[in-house]
């Protein structure tokens, strides 16, 4: 029998592996407080509070939460500093940058309100400082540009919550005025008018012909090549990988790895010392090696 303990590590590990690989782990946060996000809302019972708006395989129904109906709203102190907190989905904390706006719903005005690396992956919150105006219909978006798979690869996210700032002094940020027309100024004399030379002719523009030598044809512009995902492991004994079964895990060889198809291409996860990968089913598990 395995111990409570290792037990325990060995599916913390294998919960890692899965968020990080597994289509179904598209989905990672949401806002949870000071209220429930508007996507929180929209969708209260399933993964699509947590789906990825570009990047990912499969993507939330409304892009940007913006467009999602408000309901509850969250009455903070303007000026003060608040934590802001995150319902994890499948256990995927990503790493990658994060950042968050206030936007005045009335006027349309973002300011930055705050920026901090791997807030998800490190403690599922990210803290800002809300300016010190009020605002009646306010909405901060927080957004997560999860890096897991590389750099070249983000997966991107967004969730909105919905605010009123009290206590403040004027209103939110909006657009800038128009600079004020000054009436106490006499008017600059007009210049006379200077007398227009006569336009001399064009000479005919030269006909572009294409007259590439014999046997050569026109360069043609060739579209750049589209990066794949990294990879380091092969197609092996464990059939091919492609859309049909973008997801499936098995063991490799003598259950050193966990291999799963990415893409089109099967990946390999050392496990951890002491441990080995078995069949389960359709899938795998770790046990003592």
């Amino acid at each position: 029998m395995i111990s409570s303990p290792l037990r325990i590590a060995l599916l913390v590990q294998l919960a890692l592996i899965l968020a990080a690989l597994s289509p179904t782990a598209d989905a990672h946060f949401t806002l949870q407080s000071p209220v429930a996000s508007r996507e929180k809302q929209e969708y209260p019972n399933d993964n699509r509070r947590y789906w990825p708006i570009a990047g990912g395989s499969t993507l939330r129904p409304v892009l940007d939460c913006l467009k999602l109906p408000r309901r509850q709203v969250a009455t903070l102190a303007a000026g003060s500093t608040q934590v802001f907190g995150f319902e994890i989905g499948n256990n995927a904390r990503h790493v990658g940058p994060c950042t968050a706006q206030l936007i005045n719903l009335k006027t349309g005005a973002t300011q930055d309100i705050g920026k901090e690396e791997n807030c998800v992956n490190r403690r599922d919150a990210m803290t800002v400082k809300l300016p010190s105006t009020t605002c009646d219909e306010c909405v901060v978006k927080i957004k997560v540009t999860a890096t897991h798979l590389g750099a070249n690869f983000p997966e991107f996210y967004d969730s909105c919550v919905d605010v009123k700032l009290t206590g403040g002094s004027g209103t939110a940020p909006g657009p800038n005025p128009p600079a004020p027309v000054p009436t106490d100024v006499d008017p600059a004399p007009s210049p006379s008018p200077s007398p227009r030379p006569n336009p001399r002719p064009r000479p005919p523009r030269p006909t572009a012909t294409r007259n590439p030598g014999k046997g050569q044809q026109d360069p043609t512009p060739t579209s750049a090549p589209i990066p794949q995902p990294p990879s380091n492991g092969g197609n092996g004994d464990n059939g091919s990988c492609s859309a049909a079964n973008h997801g499936q895990m098995v063991c490799g060889a003598g259950g050193k790895t966990i291999r799963q198809c990415v893409f089109d291409k099967w990946v390999d996860i050392p496990v951890a010392a002491g441990t080995k990968c078995v069949p389960s089913g359709n899938t795998v598990q770790l046990a003592r090696a």
